[in-house]
């Protein structure tokens, strides 16, 4: 956690001091879980070490005379210096129009802390190594489990562990948005479900463009994390987010694909044989199932892995890049009737068209397709620029 504050710089600590100081009601919620260690020079340190004391002397936060009469026992002449600067610094950020962010980004920040750390807890004791130490992350969870934060949907004060209960039921929403827009198949779903209990998503790295390998985004939102300590966690709270738009992003164009495959090529094609007549099923080069399970065991524990039934293994190939593309020339999708994965051979346009366009783009792209033949030019090249107002 100590990292989490001091990654966002000077300025943004100092904007945390100025609020302690002038704004009692956040210094009051943030005060018992705010860590001197989160704050990066010695200077900040000591004036966060003197309001926390003061205020849980007095009940409210010091003025600046106080500060300054605290500030006269530093007997050390260049960190006086240096405190004299940096609440100089602070004061001059009372008129800041952020402040209200700066607030709300360091309650959150909090927040994620106790939900990454009771994560790592429950990786830890099933033997997976993580990047944070044991003692002092169930030390974390227990000091902070009742400490309250404000609910946004209902503007009440919630406990930590509440949130967290929220957000394992939030998550579990998403996944459910994923079953049913037919992006992953009942058996996938289960079994997602029973993997991911009390799942908070801890991301470590992002992919390259063109990564071969298991789609991540921030994370794979459809796997649990095995444990490492390479890496530095990434904030869940931002992983839950680029998580759900990944998956509804997955969703919808798994839809998109479906509707321009079955709905309109097919149907066009039910009319005139030769029309679209590039356009064709082809079979999918699947790799063995024991391959496939191995490199599983690279991104999931291995117990879990056990658990997967050879379909739910295959299952997995709709979130890896070179199954959503298999080649230059197709694109792959989830049969949303059957749940079957299918690759289709569309042309490189077309592969390129979705690669890049968002699902109301597709819309329009298929209104345009299927525009009387006569409004189509012989080699016309299909590319997003059609979808520009």
């Amino acid at each position: 956690m100590s990292e989490n504050l001091i990654q966002y710089g000077t300025s943004f600590q100092s904007k945390i001091i100025t609020s302690l100081l002038l704004d009692s009601k956040f210094t009051k919620q943030i005060i018992e879980i705010l860590e001197v260690s989160y704050f990066d020079t010695d200077s900040n340190k000591y004036l966060i070490k003197s309001i926390k004391e003061y205020f849980v002397k007095y009940k409210t936060p010091p003025t600046m005379e106080a500060v300054k009469v605290i500030m006269e026992e530093v007997d050390n002449p260049t960190l006086k210096t240096t405190i004299v600067d940096s609440l100089r610094n602070a004061w001059n950020h009372r008129e800041a129009t952020d402040l209200p962010f700066v607030q709300e980004k360091t309650e959150t920040r909090l927040l994620s802390s106790y939900l990454a750390n009771k994560q790592a807890i429950d990786l830890m004791s099933r033997g997976k190594d993580t990047p944070f130490d044991m003692d002092t992350a169930k030390v974390f969870v227990k000091k902070y489990e009742k400490k309250k934060v404000v609910d946004p949907e209902t503007g009440k004060k919630i406990s930590y562990e509440e949130a967290s209960q929220k957000s394992n039921a939030y998550n579990d929403t998403v996944l459910k948005y994923a079953f049913d827009g037919g992006l992953i198949t009942k058996e996938s779903y289960q079994a997602f479900k029973e993997i991911n209990k009390n799942y908070v998503p801890m991301a470590a790295e992002l992919p390259k463009p063109g990564q071969s390998g298991f789609i991540k985004g921030a994370s794979n939102p459809f796997r649990r994390l095995k444990g490492q300590k390479i890496y530095k966690i990434i904030d869940p709270l931002e992983s839950i987010v680029k998580n759900t738009d990944y998956i509804i992003r997955m969703t919808e164009l798994n839809k998109a694909k479906n509707d321009f495959i079955y709905n309109f090529v097919l149907e066009q094609q039910k009319k005139d044989p030769t029309s679209f007549d590039w356009i064709k099923k082809k079979k999918g080069n699947l790799k063995p199932i024991e391959i496939q399970r191995k490199e599983l065991e690279n991104i999931m524990d291995k117990d879990v892995v056990k658990k997967l039934s050879d379909k739910g293994v295959e299952e997995l190939l709709i979130f890896r890049q070179e199954a959503v593309y298999p080649d230059a020339n197709s694109f792959s999708l989830r049969n949303t009737k059957t749940g079957k994965y299918e690759v289709w051979e569309v042309g490189e346009d077309l592969v390129n068209a979705y690669r890049v366009m968002d699902n109301p783009g597709m819309n329009t792209f298929q209104r345009w397709m299927s525009a009387p033949s006569r409004t189509l030019r012989a080699g016309a090249i299909v590319t997003p620029d059609f979808a520009v107002p």
